[in-house]
């Protein structure tokens, strides 16, 4: 799904589940601006919390996991390119933006909306420090716990 503005200049949704959702953490590194409601895939994906920090990652196994929960953001190709840098695409352990279908939570006929989110490429030979998950959202008391178990 393509939006615009009054200058014209296309926009581009992000399905967002971690740090950088409204409210959480990292949100200020998020340019984005925020699509009213929360989402959910309409595929399961596998949201796991990876590595000492508990970063919260999508891993790119659709069909199986959870369907989640999470946010969407209308953004720019330079935003979207920001924060591919941030995700550090193509670069180990490999995240890709990619296409995702979502539908909004509170609709009574809620109907399919596509857009793009951050996947990690997990190559199924490499191991993982996979510390929770699969979940089906990545809510504020994860983030806290996160926070808390992040080395110093």
């Amino acid at each position: 799904m393509m939006m615009t503005v009054a200058t014209e200049f296309p926009l581009s949704l992000l399905f967002v589940y971690g740090h950088l959702k409204q409210g959480f953490s990292l949100a200020h590194l998020n340019p984005g601006r925020r699509v009213p409601g929360e989402y959910m895939t309409r595929q399961r994906f596998p949201l796991v919390l990876v590595g000492p920090a508990a970063l919260p990652c999508l891993l790119d196994r659709p069909g199986s996991g959870d369907h989640v929960i999470g946010q969407l953001f209308a953004l720019s190709q330079p935003m979207l390119q920001a924060l591919d840098r941030w995700h550090r695409i193509e670069a180990p352990p490999g995240f890709a933006r990619g296409p995702l279908t979502v539908r909004q939570l509170d609709e009574d006929m809620p109907s399919s909306i596509h857009c793009q989110t951050h996947l990690l490429q997990a190559d199924p030979l490499l191991a993982i420090d996979i510390r929770l998950g699969p979940l089906p959202e990545f809510d504020l008391a994860l983030a806290a716990d996160a926070l808390r178990s992040k080395p110093h």
